[in-house]
Parts: structure tokens; sequence; C-alpha cells
């Protein structure tokens, strides 16, 4: 899809794209809640994660398009200094906080799920131990029954 520049209303290009950094920074600022408050409602963070990505799309589009513009054009020049260029920071410095809020979470599931593991698999070898000594078990059974009534096998 080649991108007219003709037909693109730059401001309101501009405009647009403003808005959807803001709610991506909206999004991303309550997706860093939900992760610093320890929430694993998965689905709810799916869901969050899921609408990140549509605005990070989204994003991407209207940058494609302003990029677009001619390099000496207001709208280019304010992508790189001013309002835009302090709201793109602010977007950059939620998005570092949520990568790292996202690493600890999945540090967090990995170490859990070893866990989790690591018992199934201690109740693994000792099922193998309890099995070995219920085989045992009827010998030892039999001797003692022996023994009290006094016969032999």
């Amino acid at each position: 899809m080649e991108i007219q520049t003709s037909q693109t209303n730059a401001p309101e290009e501009l405009n647009g794209l403003m808005e959807t950094v803001d709610q991506l920074i909206d999004l991303v600022m309550t997706e860093n809640a939900f992760l610093r408050a320890g929430n694993r409602d998965t689905e709810e963070l799916e869901e969050l994660v899921g609408r990140k990505m549509e605005l990070a799309n989204s994003y991407y589009a209207k940058c494609k398009i302003l990029n677009a513009l001619p390099a000496n054009s207001a709208e280019r020049r304010s992508l790189d200094e001013g309002l835009v260029a302090d709201r793109l920071r602010d977007l950059t410095i939620n998005l570092n906080e949520n990568r790292r809020l996202l690493a600890a979470r999945h540090s967090a599931t990995s170490r859990r799920v070893s866990a989790v593991m690591d018992a199934l698999n201690n109740k693994q070898e000792n099922v193998g131990t309890y099995s070995k000594q219920a085989e045992a078990k009827p010998a030892n059974e039999h001797r003692h029954l022996s023994l009290v009534t006094g016969t032999t096998a």
C-alpha cells in the first residue's frame, strides 16, 4: 500500500498519533499497575496485552503516514521536538517498566512451575518407595501372622 501524501491531512494524522500515544500510555500504566499488584488473572492480562498490541499497530500505521510527509514539514519536525517528543519519551519510560514487570512475572511463574514440577517428581519418587514398601508388607504381615498364631508357612 503506497501512501499518497497529497491525500494525507497531516495535522489530523499528527493529532491521531498523539491520541494513540496517550491511549497507549494510559493502557501501559494500567497494565503496569496490574503487574505491580501481583494479580494472577491471566485472562485480564491477555486482554490488556491484546489491546496494547492493537494500539501499537495503530501507532505504527500512523507513524508510516507521517514518515511519508516531506522531511521539512512542520508535522515531521514536531515528531522530533516539543509535545510529541515528550509524550514519546513518556511512552518509552512506561514501556521499559512494562518490559521489566513482564520479565519479573515470567520469572516468578517459571519458579512456581519449577516448584510444582519438583514436587511432582518428589511425589513420584515417594510413590515408588511406597509401592516397594507395599510389596514387602504382605511378607512381613504373613510373618507377623505366623508368629502370633504359632503356625509356619
